[in-house]
């Protein structure tokens, strides 16, 4: 669990807020510690801290549900060339997440060659436009 919950923080570092973690807060934070092992920069698990303390925090806190979207944007959908079919909005994944923990500033390591070249040199990085 503790592997899993590592590649899913390297993967998506707004995670973090997820409410799953507080029924297990022991993998989010052995997760956490096992980052700097990772081979990622110095400090880089350290960032999370601050949306971990704010989603263990006892003050009370509004939720909303963190969704992965498919075939939003009909320009973008790879619907009809996968199944030959119109788009069809989706939701693959939908987690729930506290807001106060949720953060938009820290980029998916596996985005940045630097950070992971072995993910650089598979060909699983993302370009982009």
């Amino acid at each position: 669990r503790v592997q899993r919950a590592k590649r899913a923080l390297v993967a998506e570092p707004r995670l973090v807020a997820a409410k799953a973690w507080l029924d297990h807060p022991e993998v989010l934070l052995r997760a956490q510690v096992e980052l700097d092992r990772e081979g990622l920069p110095p400090g880089y698990a350290a960032t999370l801290l601050p949306s971990m303390q704010e989603l263990f925090s006892p003050e009370p806190a509004t939720d909303a549900d963190f969704v992965l979207w498919l075939d939003q944007d009909p320009a973008e959908s790879f619907s009809l060339y996968l199944f030959r079919r119109s788009p069809f909005p989706a939701a693959l994944s939908r987690v729930r997440v506290r807001v106060a923990a949720f953060s938009g500033d820290l980029p998916p390591a596996v985005l940045d060659p630097a950070l992971r070249p072995d993910f650089a040199a598979a060909g699983c990085l993302w370009q982009g436009p």
